[in-house]
């Protein structure tokens, strides 16, 4: 009877053990790609932008970044940002019909 007691009592240590072991895991995973780039560390990006233009407007989809600028006698541009990787992936002008 307490050679059971004894299995109980180590038993339930490694149980609590591994649930812990497994919350600090999650805990650790969710915070990556959080500061920064893909890699975790932070970066610094400096969007060129043609002298005059204002930002119209921007949304944000995962980690995609999209931003509308708005250019005195030209047509809206559109500027696709990968916040991921820190860089431009493209950009869209908006030309009228």
């Amino acid at each position: 009877m307490r050679s059971l007691k004894l299995l109980v009592i180590v038993l339930g240590i490694l149980i609590i053990a591994a649930v812990a072991t497994i919350m600090v895991t999650l805990v650790n995973r969710s915070g990556e790609g959080k500061s920064g780039g893909a890699d975790g560390k932070p970066w610094a990006h400096a969007l060129q932008i043609p002298a005059g233009a204002t930002i119209r407007d921007y949304r944000l989809d995962g980690d995609r970044l999209v931003i509308r600028l708005a250019v005195p006698g030209k047509p809206d541009e559109l500027r696709i940002l990968d916040l991921a990787r820190g860089r431009q992936t493209g950009a869209v002008t908006l030309k009228p019909q």
